[in-house]
């Protein structure tokens, strides 16, 4: 028998190419089985699985989530009904816009159902050391012992960087001074890291889905959901990192919706995440793990809700979770204590609100068979058809007679002003246990996370109010004169081409009757801002949700650009030409007061309590200079500014986010990464200010150039400064360099 040498070729060709392929398939199953992540030493990255949203939830699953009471859904087809209702609302509120303005999931490890809930120690593994570990600089955060996600974090061994660049996240040991590993997140955002004894908790947020999902669940009938395209997700990794050997991929946890932000009390990492709940392709609904929330873990904050908000929570020690859902106006904010989670919403006012007004307003001045019609609307809930009762009287009438109605129209609202709000969402937590108690309004809008904190048993709020005037105006459709035709036919040139061109007449014949054209007009309204903003502060008493106190008409025409609360005393920094700093005592809850305040040029953005009754503040002054201002606040109804420092054409990080400040309190410094403008070379040096407090004066005892420096930490006797892709350790008294660690 011939034998075909080129057959047999091919053969031992393809055979080889499976084992290639199949090999390192085949090892990586002997360490741990397919879907765990190798690990290979330093410079390597170690791969952490992608994921694909799943469905079908594993037996005993439902009990992750946590029922919420008195105001969640009892089925899926109950929650469909409620955001059919929302739609049709937000349709009318479309309908209004247009007749105002235009005459498979992959886990490491099985989920596990909730148990018993972990118990909360008064002061969380990351933030507080014990006597025998090194001084270590912890993440600077609103509330001591809750733990706020940063992108550059350390527990005195290692020191972790996220990389937002290029998806991964760098272990390096701070005593070694050498480049461990990375964890490779393959095109997933870093958002945030979080570290709790041994463990490295990882947030991330994947690109926004191309296809939109669809989510069926079956009750009596099948109920379909959307997740639709565009919605990110949002991912909480657990992973094990050893001083040394080998780190593992202990638990990944999706959730739908993008991060609004997240905290870490104890063992417990709380997690919030919004989403629409409504798009154009259907009814969303969120997922957690690759399941849809339960209808009884979903609970209506709103009476027109838009938004889901999610809130998960995960114990990093038995890796167990739990989640709930509120269905709300929105979200923008989130603040934590020692009991409690609130999310923040601002409200600007709707157009469906200002034409309310506008409708209740126009009763008084339209004729009466007018207006019984403009009544029967509005008993209807049909504002359109309000305002189209309007308009059509409007071009019924002569012009004098429209412009007259309107302008008395326009009396009538004078006194009539809308506000911006702020509501806060509550919720009472205790490791794994959620529960959502309720929510409270005020005037406003809030400046940041800082404008909001406990204070026994209540709420302080901080806010800044604008107000806006409903301003009608008549539309004075004058119909143009129209385009005659000529009663004559005419011709015209046409040019056909397909192989040769062919030029050839035609004619255009005229047209029969000319169209009418009405004359009509129209009434439509603008919010306009009126008068100058104030600033008000609020007490919340935190079992009504009720305000108790309140001290309003602060600095009139400022806007709120700093606040902190310290022991009793609300410090406020507000702003238009000076910077006053205002010292309130909220100490009697119902009658807050101003014990004292302090104008000088600037403002600061960001305000940092320091021991013997002092302020660091960080913001601008003018001519793009970054300020840095050191206050006595001993008497706050004497306050005075003892030191300042001056960088001409510089700015900061830290004034937009509070992490890129560090404070040693034992050497009395500051370290606060800045962009210095150079005017010999006309380009911009990237450094960390040291500066130095002690004696009550600022000294800046260096700049440590370091470009696209993002933090600095200490640890022990070292200073470390770092950046995406380097960490430069200094002696921190001599502030002498001693090592350099490229992370690649």
């Amino acid at each position: 028998m011939r034998v075909d040498r080129t057959r047999i070729y091919v053969v031992f060709m393809v055979i080889a190419l499976i084992a290639g392929i199949m090999l390192p398939m085949l090892l990586q199953y002997s360490s741990g089985g397919l879907g765990a992540p190798s690990y290979i030493p330093v410079y390597t990255p170690v791969t952490v699985p992608g994921y694909d949203v799943g469905t079908g939830a594993p037996p005993g699953y439902v009990g992750g989530f946590v029922r919420v009471e008195g105001g969640a859904f009892k089925s899926y087809g109950e929650l469909l009904e409620t955001l059919k209702s929302v739609e049709a609302k937000l349709k009318l509120v479309e309908s209004l816009k247009s007749l105002l303005w235009a005459p498979g999931i992959t886990l490491v490890r099985p989920l596990i159902p909730t148990g018993a809930p972990a118990a909360v120690p008064e002061a969380p593994k990351s933030v507080a050391p014990s006597v025998s570990e090194p001084r270590v600089s912890w993440t600077n955060v609103q509330v001591p012992g809750v733990d706020e996600p940063d992108v550059v974090k350390t527990d005195g061994r290692l020191v972790f960087v996220a990389s937002q660049s290029n998806s991964r996240v760098y272990v390096v040991d701070a005593r070694g001074k050498t480049l461990l590993y990375s964890l490779d997140f393959r095109g997933e955002l870093v958002k945030g890291l979080l570290v709790n004894g041994g463990r490295l908790i990882v947030i991330t947020e994947s690109k926004p889905m191309i296809a939109p999902l669809t989510v069926s669940v079956q009750e009596r009938v099948v109920h379909s959901f959307l997740v639709p395209s565009g919605t990110s997700n949002t991912s909480l990794y657990i992973v094990e990192v050893p001083a040394s050997g080998t780190p593992n991929i202990l638990l990944k946890v999706p959730v739908t919706g993008s991060e609004l932000s997240s905290r870490m009390l104890g063992d417990t990492v709380y997690i919030v995440t919004t989403q629409p709940a409504i798009t154009p392709g259907g009814y969303s609904i969120p997922l957690v793990g690759g399941h849809p929330v339960r209808p009884e873990s979903i609970y209506v904050a709103d009476p027109e809700p838009t938004t889901y908000a999610t809130l998960l929570a995960l114990n990093v020690t038995s890796l167990e979770y739990t989640a709930a859902s509120i269905l709300i106006g929105g979200a923008s904010r989130l603040y934590m204590s020692l009991d409690r989670l609130y999310v923040i919403s601002q409200v600007s006012p709707s157009i469906a609100e200002a034409s309310m007004l506008l409708l209740a307003k126009a009763l008084k001045v339209m004729p009466e068979h007018i207006s019984k019609t403009i009544e029967s609307k509005i008993a209807e809930g049909d504002i359109a058809g309000g305002l189209n009762t309007i308009n059509k009287h409007l071009s019924e009438v002569r012009l004098e007679e429209a412009y007259r109605i309107v302008d008395r129209l326009k009396s009538s609202l004078e006194e009539e002003i809308l506000e911006d709000k702020t509501i806060v969402y509550a919720f009472n937590v205790k490791g794994l246990q959620l529960s959502y108690k309720g929510k409270a309004e005020a005037e406003g809008s809030i400046l940041d996370q800082f404008a909001i904190e406990e204070y026994k048993g209540h709420l302080i709020i901080a806010t800044t109010t604008t107000r806006y005037k409903v301003a009608p105006s008549l539309i004075e459709a004058r119909a143009p004169t129209p385009w005659k035709s000529s009663r004559e036919p005419s011709t015209v040139e046409i040019v056909e081409c397909r192989v040769t061109c062919i030029t050839r007449t035609t004619t255009v014949s005229p047209m029969p009757v000319e169209p009418p054209i009405r004359e009509k007009h129209a009434l439509t309204f603008t919010l306009v801002l009126e008068g100058p903003s104030s600033n008000s502060v609020y007490t919340i008493e935190l079992e009504s949700f009720k305000i108790v106190g309140e001290l309003k008409d602060l600095a009139p025409n400022e806007r709120v650009y700093a606040a902190r609360l310290v022991k009793n005393i609300l410090y406020l920094v507000t702003f238009r030409v000076v910077d006053p700093l205002f010292a309130i005592d909220v100490s009697d809850v119902k009658n807050p007061r101003v014990l004292g305040y302090l104008k000088i040029p600037g403002f600061s953005e960001y305000l940092h309590p320091l021991p013997n009754d002092m302020l660091l503040g960080v913001g601008l002054d003018e001519g793009n200079t970054l300020k840095i201002s050191l206050f006595d606040v001993r008497d706050p109804t004497n306050m005075s500014e003892i030191s300042k420092v001056l960088y001409r054409g510089a700015w900061s990080l830290a004034l937009s986010d509070h992490h890129a400040i560090t404070v040693d309190l034992e050497y009395e410094t500051a370290y606060i990464p800045i962009r210095l403008y150079v005017p010999g070379l006309f380009s911009y040096k990237d450094a960390v200010t040291v500066v130095s407090y002690k004696g009550g004066a600022l000294n800046v005892k260096s700049l440590l150039e370091h470009m696209n420096v993002l933090r600095a930490l200490y640890i022990g006797r070292e200073l470390f400064t770092v950046s995406e892709n380097l960490i430069n350790v200094y002696d921190i008294e001599s502030l002498n360099i001693i090592a350099s660690i490229v992370l690649e």
